[in-house]
């Protein structure tokens, strides 16, 4: 028989593990020391003594190690499966003493979590996390566990409509119809929605919080909010600051423009009924982002930004996109916004907050649907109401973790005028509120704006969280600045008449104005800002704007000097804060835009507002080519703007920064070739896309050129085409190809020759249909890349150049003269002919830039006039040659 000793350890180690072992040697060796030191005499008894010790020394250490060594813990449950409205309990096992547990849910739609208890909210699918944090010894352990849960619907019970993945049939209204185009709902259900409505505790008392800088981080470590999307944003809302405390921190600012506020998805649209049924709600909101062919928001677009010293980013966010109409059990619509919109809000959110940036986000145009509030049916008025409160319900408790770098905008440029708009899709007014009610009305939306807000700032308990504090912004009249501040261009002083005020809401947070910004859109003056050629006159409160391409004589500095003075008295010294929601300059083919942006940015900063930039996806390179992905502005001349004002140095790399440009009138591209050898010819037809404007004739349309040219874009007719037609390539030029294509929607068509590099001095002639509204179309020539003839999405617009073709008829004010059907009226000579401009195009050879078609290879041509404008014929040609092949030359032509 072995040693009793060593026969008991060893079939006590098999249980207690290896750790056991080596206390298995020491006592062993202990063991062999004690047996030395007993006669032999004594050895049979002194083999019981040692084991009988050994026995104590073991016991001792198994509840010495039990203290060391607890077990550890475990979640009782991994998975479990309850019904909607009820609930069910998981636990920590082996909770260690001290240890302190996070319990999250991935999605609060389908179940909650409180201290284990998981609720289940709607049938389907989600994951509830718990965090648990305990010390062993000194040492800091972080366990998560995850049970994955099932939600079943209840029986008996009504049941949410599923989630819209694509257009389909749109589920009506109570007492009037909802919106067509923005609008829409699952056909296969119009199950009932039951929204209890609990009743709040009243208001408790506050005590006064925190004193916090202004430069206090919203940032703290990585984690998943309420809604399951990875931030590091902290929630820190400091009440002690107001809209003017923040207001230089938030600097400089930039619009993330025709992105996710598009109310299109041609990507999506242009497959097939069966294709997109299979498309997800996530590749639905891909399709709406980038709809204006411009990339998908990414972390290093902000990245990129923030080292021009940006500070603000507004993201204009179109919310009917996939929204549901559900039927309430009382008969009534309750107006759904889409899981998967929301997410990918919330991303593009993140993206910014993680470089400490603020975020605005609002209501934009979004279809506009706008229009039901100043329809003539009252029922329809009173669903305008119901939408909007549902819609700004569900985004301040969708965000309302956030910090207060996270900024609600109340709606964009449509509590004004536009409340008259066509919301069915018509390009005239057809509401009926008069002059006075539209600024009644605006100012009511903006009062329930603020209530609705505040509202969801008051927990069930009557306790408050960040939305009855968070900054809000306030949408002007029209955001017109001289309707909202009432100055002396205002209606108000020239009609004498009050009723013709913007007023700023009330509100309950803090003294009723600190935490509110107004807003107001800059493109003063419109002429400046926002035309792009010399068809366009606007009618402003300053009088009529004309076309202007120039700006910064005395007479322009004073201008903008009266505008900031009229701005600051209205508001800045009345507490509130301003931002300039949009500002900027739509047409980079103008002299005078980067003093321009100077003299604004340093007006807003003698005065306390924020400016934020416009951007279509001119300005700024969203995909950082050639910058290893991080944004840089394409337009250098104005980043080095921004960057001057903020004292910051871009980061873009010596590839990207051969790749800029800087803004400015172009140079006549009329080259001293007018008869080059040809390369390369297109013979077929491009219309552009006529939309559908009034002042658009069909009609006319299909006399001049035959039913093909009229299509179908968002559910109605409008005129627009693409015929390839035919290519040909010189023999010369044996193996070189011309691809030909055009956009889903008839918007611009596109050339790219298989090898620039094949021409010595590249050039385009281009011939037009021979009617009077192609003859008198002006050009837009920009530069892109291959990915516009693949898909569309994503593609660069590079290096636009914008020749005017005719001069236009003007009054005596120098507006433009139109006729019945608001058309502009071309002026014409003696003999009848059009009055050609300098920058005539139609038929000449234009010079090309080779170092352009270098990095953009596809040479993009459209026009801003949408009336029925055909192209007939491209040619590329190369201007070092003469049509026959000899070499050209100035000297020999003159």
């Amino acid at each position: 028989m072995a040693d009793p000793a060593q026969f008991f350890v060893r079939k006590m180690t098999k249980h207690l593990g290896i750790f056991r072992l080596v206390w298995y040697n020491y006592i062993c060796s202990a063991n062999r020391i004690i047996m030395k030191e007993v006669t032999m005499k004594k050895r049979f008894m002194g083999k019981w003594f040692s084991f009988a010790l050994v026995l104590a020394m073991l016991i001792s250490l198994m509840g010495n190690s039990g203290a060391q060594a607890a077990k550890a813990p475990k979640i009782s449950k991994k998975s479990v499966t309850v019904t909607a409205g009820k609930s069910a309990t998981v636990t920590i096992k082996n909770k260690p003493s001290g240890a302190k547990i996070t319990w999250k849910t991935k999605n609060a739609k389908i179940a909650t979590v409180k201290n284990g208890k998981i609720k289940g909210v709607k049938a389907g699918k989600t994951t509830v996390t718990a965090r648990v944090v305990y010390k062993k010894g000194k040492k800091k352990i972080t366990k998560n566990f995850q049970v994955k849960v099932t939600v079943k619907a209840a029986k008996n019970a009504a049941t949410q409509v599923p989630a819209t993945q694509a257009p389909a049939t749109q589920a009506p209204a109570a007492s009037a119809p909802a919106p067509a185009a923005p609008t829409v709902a699952p056909s296969a259900s119009t199950a009932p929605v039951v929204t209890p409505v609990p009743t709040k505790a009243p208001l408790q008392s506050r005590t006064p919080g925190p004193s916090y800088g202004v430069n206090e981080s919203n940032l703290t470590d990585e984690h998943t909010s309420a809604n399951g999307i990875t931030t590091k944003d902290n929630g820190l809302m400091r009440r002690n600051l107001t809209a003017q405390d923040i207001t230089p921190v938030m600097g400089l600012g930039w619009n993330v423009g025709n992105s996710l506020e598009q109310t299109l998805a041609k990507s999506c649209t242009a497959l097939s009924a069966e294709e997109q049924a299979k498309l997800t709600d996530e590749q639905w909101v891909t399709g709406y982002e980038t709809n204006a062919d411009n990339v998908v928001s990414t972390q290093k677009l902000f990245d990129g930004l923030k080292t021009y010293g940006i500070n603000t980013v507004r993201i204009p966010i179109a919310w009917t996109n996939m929204m549901q109409v559900v039927k309430q059990p009382d008969g009534s619509n309750y107006y759904k916004i889409n899981d998967a919109y929301f997410n990918r809000v919330e991303e593009v959110m993140n993206y910014c907050l993680n470089n400490e940036m603020y975020v605005i986000i609002n209501i934009h145009w979004d279809n506009g649907w706008w229009g039901m509030f100043g329809d003539k049916d009252p029922a329809v008025r009173a669903e305008a109401w119901k939408k909007y409160e549902d819609m700004w319900t569900q985004i301040a408790n969708r965000y309302q973790e956030y910090s207060d770098h996270v900024i609600f905008e109340g709606g964009n440029e449509e509590l004004g005028e536009r409340l008259n708009d066509d919301w069915t899709g018509g390009s005239k007014q057809t509401g009926t509120l008069t002059l006075e009610e539209t600024y009644e009305v605006a100012n009511k939306i903006n009062q329930t704006f603020v209530n609705i807000i505040r509202e969801c700032g008051i927990n069930m308990d009557g306790t408050t969280n960040n939305n009855y504090d968070r900054f809000l912004l306030i949408p002007g009249y029209d955001t017109n600045l001289h309707q909202t501040c009432g100055d002396k261009y205002s209606d108000k002083v020239k009609k004498n008449n009050d009723k013709l005020t913007f007023t700023m809401p009330e509100d309950v947070s803090d003294n009723g104005i600190s935490k509110l910004f107004v807003s107001i859109h800059y493109y003063d003056p419109l002429g400046w800002g926002i035309a792009k050629s010399s068809s366009s006159s606007y009618e402003t409160p300053k009088g009529t704007s004309n076309f202007k391409d120039t700006w910064g004589s005395e007479e322009d500095y004073a201008a903008m000097q009266e505008d900031f003075d009229a701005v600051n008295t209205a508001f800045t010294e009345k507490g509130y804060g301003v931002i300039f929601g949009e500002f900027g300059v739509v047409s980079v083919n103008k002299d005078g835009i980067a003093d321009y942006f100077r003299q604004f940015f340093k007006s807003c900063r003698q005065y306390g507002m924020v400016p934020v930039m416009w951007d279509e996806g001119t300005y700024v390179d969203r995909s950082g080519t050639g910058n290893k992905k991080k944004a840089y502005f394409v337009y250098d001349d104005i980043g080095q703007v921004f960057a001057e004002i903020t004292g910051s140095t871009p980061s873009i790399s010596a590839d990207a920064l051969k790749l800029t440009t800087h803004t400015g009138i172009p140079e006549n591209p009329v080259s001293a070739n007018q008869d080059p050898l040809v390369v390369a010819t297109w013979d077929g037809d491009f219309m552009r896309n006529t939309t559908t404007s009034a002042s658009v004739d069909l009609n006319e349309i299909r006399g001049v050129f035959g039913e093909q040219f009229i299509g179908q874009y968002n559910g109605q007719e409008v005129g627009g085409y693409w015929n390839a037609g035919t290519t040909t390539i010189n023999d010369k030029f044996e193996g070189l190809t011309l691809e030909t294509s055009c956009s889903k929607e008839w918007w611009h068509a596109h050339y790219q020759l298989s090898d620039w590099s094949k021409i010595e001095k590249p050039c385009v002639r281009i011939t037009m249909h021979n009617d009077d509204i192609s003859q008198s179309a002006d050009l837009q020539l920009v530069y892109t890349d291959p990915s516009i003839i693949v898909n569309e999405n994503g593609a660069a617009w590079r290096y636009e150049k914008d020749f005017a073709q005719v001069i236009y008829e003007t009054d005596e004010n120098g507006k433009v003269k139109t006729d019945d059907k608001e058309r502009a009226i071309v002026k014409r000579d003696a003999d009848g002919n059009m009055v050609l401009a300098d920058t005539a195009w139609i038929g000449k050879v234009l010079n090309l830039d080779k170092n352009a078609l270098e990095a953009y290879p596809v040479l993009l041509l459209t026009t801003n006039n949408y009336l029925g404008v055909d192209f007939v014929k491209v040619e590329i040609c190369d201007a070092a040659y003469n049509a026959d092949g000899t070499p050209f030359t100035e000297e020999a032509d003159n």
